[in-house]
């Protein structure tokens, strides 16, 4: 009789592990998005759920106690992965423990964005709590408990296990993402665009160890150093135009700037980017394929900075939380070190900081670091945020009181067009709908986000205007750095019902979510008439110091010269110098070449970091 309820106690105690992954699920669906569990999602849930709840046993030594303490992860991991889906658009990554230190801010976020979602969503949160207080009753009924020895001797091998599952070699690493996630089958424009679409395919658990693994660097195939070094040695032509000079460089990273008359479904009665596009006359525009859509923010001035491309890391990887966070990392090479050793200095200016990326910042190279929401300047906000108008009077004072002997690079961060998109975010507005074909909601998501571009518009005019009568030679490159997501009623995306961004053509419709613009003026003849037209922000400053009167390193000589066969990428979407779009297995074989020592020289600049 004993015999028998031990072995019911240890199947009731084994199927555990697999009801709190089907709660997980079941639960992100109901407040997120409906997960699409197939078999692979399923298997590899099921088997780090059962490593994780027998690891606590073997810890604990008591299974009610340990499916206590399991419950209340699983309730908290349901709880942090849906705050994070409804203020990010993604879900809990490994990447999020580097947030750890600033959990105050943290908090600040989920008051300022989730709140009134987790009111309305306050019963589901019951009703799972109430489940899994039912399954701890249960586990009382059949509990088991096991000696000291036996859980030892069971932790070890269940640590061999995680040991096996985390830190696996590259070639256990590749076989787990072809198996469990099927790697080699997805077609290249249809990959996991987002974090939050990898946890619907696979589940809450596979999806943050699938991301997990997505989240190395390796070694690529054809890895050649001796061939990057012959490269890197090799005589470059120079591309350089004697007027272009040593100019002052003004870079606004205006947030989520769009263009939006290319919509057909609303007209506003006033272009809310008029002043960007009459500005257009007077300089040149750069078509960009950003590596992000929706956030990520950092990921773009990452590749602005160091040249290097996202498309080498894997899907959800964050430099400067993760690989700035190692010890040699101000070792990458970077535009900031290229202009420093030419009598250059340095600053980067946040509305907000939501990266915490200071230290990040500084080993890119910035001299000087700033975050005006940290310093207390909240009350010069417009809307929700930091206002534009007071961001641009911060260059203007800069410029102001430069030393006449010194060049500053002078990147700012915007945030008042940050989201959320809601009806009260401004006051007061100075443009309005004439026409629309959509919902009250979504006219108010887009009126609310058309204002923040009227704004950023109209101060990229007052900054131009100043410009002009400066005395120092100057350029502003003013760039959006991705597209918003624009949500309303709970997480639906207006961008879901705009024909443009929905067209016969899927391929079509990706590149649309990339594709981004940076317009370049100048207070002096510099002669850009030969500035690549097309181009993605890795390559964008490249090309600009490699014109300038200024010397340049090998690295940055190759990586300017690869622009002319492939200038524009993504992880999902590849460009030529003349705008033809292609998908991975499309590009010519110079292309492809292009791609792949793009590649292997990342590798080898990031390679030097992590195994010094």
């Amino acid at each position: 009789m004993k015999l028998k309820k031990k072995i019911i106690s240890l199947l009731f105690n084994l199927i555990v592990p697999i009801i709190l992954v089907i709660i997980m699920n079941l639960s992100y669906s109901i407040l997120n998005e409906y997960i699409i569990l197939g078999a692979r999602g399923l298997i590899i849930s099921i088997i780090i759920s059962e490593l994780i709840f027998w690891m606590i046993f073997c810890i604990i030594g008591n299974t009610q106690k340990s499916i206590y303490i399991y419950s209340f992860f699983v309730f908290l991991f349901i709880l942090l992965s849906s705050i994070k889906t409804i203020t990010t658009g993604d879900p809990i990554t490994i990447n999020d423990f580097n947030f750890i230190g600033n959990i105050s801010d943290i908090g600040n976020l989920v008051v300022d964005f989730s709140i009134i979602y987790l009111l309305k969503k306050c019963y589901i949160f019951l009703y799972i709590g109430f489940f899994l207080f039912f399954i701890c009753l249960l586990g009382g009924q059949f509990n088991l408990q096991i000696k000291s020895k036996k859980r030892f001797c069971g932790l070890i091998i269940i640590f061999v296990f995680f040991i096996i599952l985390l830190f696996p070699t590259k070639l256990l690493r590749n076989k787990y993402l072809e198996i469990f996630f099927g790697e080699k089958e997805r077609v290249d424009y249809n990959s996991y665009v987002r974090i939050k679409q990898y946890y619907v395919v696979y589940g809450m658990l596979a999806g943050f160890y699938g991301n997990y693994l997505e989240n190395k660097i390796s070694e690529p195939i054809n890895y050649n150093e001796v061939e990057l070094d012959r490269l890197l040695d090799g005589d470059f032509q120079e591309s350089r135009k004697d007027n272009i000079g040593k100019p002052n460089i003004i870079c606004v990273f205006s947030e989520a700037f769009w263009n939006l008359d290319k919509l057909d479904e609303i007209k506003f009665d006033t272009d809310p980017a008029k002043a960007y596009n009459n500005l257009k006359k007077e300089g040149i525009t750069v078509n960009m394929i950003s590596p992000t859509y929706g956030g990520l923010s950092e990921n773009v001035t990452f590749e602005m900075i160091t040249g290097q491309n996202m498309n080498f890391f894997n899907n959800g990887y964050i430099p400067v939380m993760s690989l700035y966070k190692e010890k040699n990392s101000d070792k990458i090479p970077s535009i900031l070190n290229e202009l420093k050793d030419n009598g250059y200095e340095s600053k980067i200016v946040y509305g907000r900081d939501y990266y915490y990326c200071e230290n990040s910042m500084k080993k890119m190279g910035f001299d000087e670091y700033i975050n005006y929401y940290e310093n207390g300047n909240i009350s010069e906000k417009k809307g929700y945020f930091l206002s534009d108008e007071y961001l641009i009077n911060q260059i203007i004072k800069e410029l102001e009181q430069k030393d006449n002997n010194k060049k500053i690079f002078y990147m700012v961060e915007t945030i008042e067009n940050h989201m959320p998109y809601k009806k009260d975010k401004f006051e007061k507005y100075d443009i309005c709908i004439n026409k629309t074909n959509l919902s009250q909601k979504e006219n108010e998501t887009l009126l609310a986000y058309a204002q923040g571009i009227y704004d950023a518009s109209e101060q990229l005019k007052i900054l131009y205007e100043y410009i002009k009568e400066y005395k120092e030679p100057t350029i502003i490159i003013f760039m959006g750095d991705h597209l918003p997501y624009l949500f309303y009623d709970d997480g639906k995306n207006v961008i879901n019902n705009l024909e443009y961004f929905n067209s016969d053509d899927e391929f079509e419709n990706i590149y649309r979510k990339y594709n981004t613009e940076a317009l370049i003026l100048s207070n002096y003849n510099a002669d850009l008439s030969n500035f690549p037209r097309i181009l993605s922000p890795d390559l964008l400053l490249i090309s600009l110091i490699n014109k300038m009167d200024v010397p340049v390193s090998n690295y940055f000589k190759w990586l300017n010269s690869t622009s002319s066969i492939l200038p524009s990428f993504n992880k999902y979407i590849f460009q030529d110098k003349d705008g033809i779009i292609y998908n991975k297995d499309e590009l010519s074989d110079d292309m492809k070449k292009i791609l792949e020592l793009r590649d292997n020289m990342q590798y080898k600049i990031l390679k030097g970091i992590f195994n010094k």
